[in-house]
C-alpha cells in the first residue's frame, strides 16, 4: 500500500512538472513570437529611414545646384507654380526648350516612380503651399505638428493602410539658403520648419521573413517539448 502511494505521489509531482515544463515552452513561443513582430517594425523603421535619408540626400544636392534645367517634352511639363521664377525657360542654341525643375518637383516624381516600381509610398508636403498636391493629410497635420513642438528626427506610427499594417515614418525638413529662390513667399527664415518627408512601409513586405522565423520557432519549441 505504502508503494502504491509513493507512486501515486510521484505520478502527481510528474504531471505538475509536465504542466509546468508545457507553460514554461508555450511562454517561450509567445514571448519569442512578439520578439519576431519586434524585429519587423525594427526592419520597417530602417527601411523607412534608408529611403527618408537618401530623398534629403537628393534634395540637399538639387538645392545645392538650384535645381536642374530638363528638357521639355510630353512627359516634362513646366512646372506652373514656378511661374514667377525669371528663366523659369530657356531656349539653347539649336533650339531646344528647356525648363527649371525644383528641388521639390524632382523629389515628387521620383517618389511617385519609386511607389509604382517597389509599393512604397512616399511624399513631401508642408502646412504652407501653392501645389494642391502637397497638401498634407489628416496623419500628415499630425506628424507636422509633433515636429513643429520639438521633436528634431522622426515621427513614426504603425497604421492601417487599405486594410494592411503599414509604418509611415515623416522626416522634418528645414528651410535651406538654397530653397529661398522659390519659397521666399512663405516668410520662413533658414533654420525654420518648412514641411517633411514621409515614407509608408507595408509591413507585409517583411511576411516571409516573418513567416519563417515563426515556423522555425515552432519546430524547435515543439522538438524541446518532445524531449
Amino acid at each position: 500500500m505504502l508503494k502504491n502511494f509513493r507512486k501515486s505521489v510521484l505520478s502527481r509531482y510528474f504531471r505538475f512538472i509536465l504542466i509546468g515544463f508545457m507553460l514554461l515552452v508555450m511562454s517561450s513561443l509567445i514571448w519569442n513570437i512578439i520578439n519576431v513582430n519586434q524585429q519587423v517594425l525594427q526592419l520597417a523603421e530602417l527601411e523607412a529611414q534608408t529611403n527618408l535619408n537618401k530623398d534629403r540626400a537628393f534634395r540637399l544636392w538639387a538645392t545645392r545646384h538650384g535645381g536642374a534645367y530638363l528638357i521639355v517634352n510630353e512627359d516634362t511639363k513646366p512646372v506652373e507654380f514656378l511661374a514667377d521664377i525669371k528663366e523659369r525657360d530657356i531656349t539653347t542654341p539649336s533650339g531646344q526648350t528647356l525648363t527649371l525643375y525644383n528641388p521639390a518637383s524632382m523629389l515628387r516624381e521620383i517618389m511617385h516612380d519609386y511607389s509604382n516600381l517597389y509599393g512604397i509610398k512616399a511624399r513631401i508636403t508642408g502646412k504652407m503651399y501653392l501645389n494642391p498636391e502637397n497638401a498634407p493629410d489628416a496623419w500628415e497635420m499630425k506628424a507636422l505638428d509633433e515636429l513643429s513642438r520639438g521633436k528634431k528626427e522622426f515621427f513614426k506610427e504603425v497604421i492601417l493602410n487599405d486594410g494592411n499594417a503599414s509604418l509611415r515614418v515623416m522626416q522634418p525638413m528645414y528651410m535651406e539658403q538654397g530653397c529661398m529662390k522659390c519659397h521666399a513667399w512663405t516668410g520662413l527664415k533658414v533654420g525654420e520648419l518648412r514641411g517633411g518627408t514621409d515614407v509608408t512601409i507595408p509591413l507585409g513586405l517583411f511576411d516571409s521573413f516573418k513567416s519563417s522565423s515563426i515556423q522555425n520557432l515552432l519546430v524547435s519549441h515543439l522538438l524541446i517539448w518532445v524531449v
